[in-house]
């Protein structure tokens, strides 16, 4: 990883390329991650939902997971994907669509 980048945020970039370009002719509002704060809490600190990685007093019955730490890392992560698919939106595609990606801006109440 020359870039620094990990594979997941390129994955998600090159994933984020392919809808931008097959499904922007038809895509009127882009968003690159519904609820972020549902995903890191519901995954990594509450365990509802996966990946179910969480801590005390969340549950007993966890693997894995610290509901301290583990949320506000994801939340980064989510964020990264989110600043690489703008930026690639913006560069490649807006000025082809003129279509546009909206901020979002979701806060953690535990971050």
């Amino acid at each position: 990883m020359e870039d620094g980048l990990t594979e997941g945020l390129k994955d998600f970039t090159a994933y984020a390329d392919v809808c931008f370009r097959e499904f922007g002719d038809r895509v009127s509002y882009w968003v690159t991650v519904n609820e972020p704060n549902v995903f890191a809490t519901g995954g990594y600190d509450q365990g509802i939902s996966p990946p179910m990685h969480f801590s005390p007093p969340f549950g007993t019955n966890c693997l894995r997971g610290n509901s301290s730490t583990v949320p506000c890392i994801a939340v980064h992560n989510i964020f990264l994907a989110h600043a690489l698919a703008t930026r690639l939106y913006r560069k490649n595609y807006q000025v082809i669509s003129k279509l546009f990606i909206p901020s979002f801006y979701e806060p953690l109440f535990f971050c």
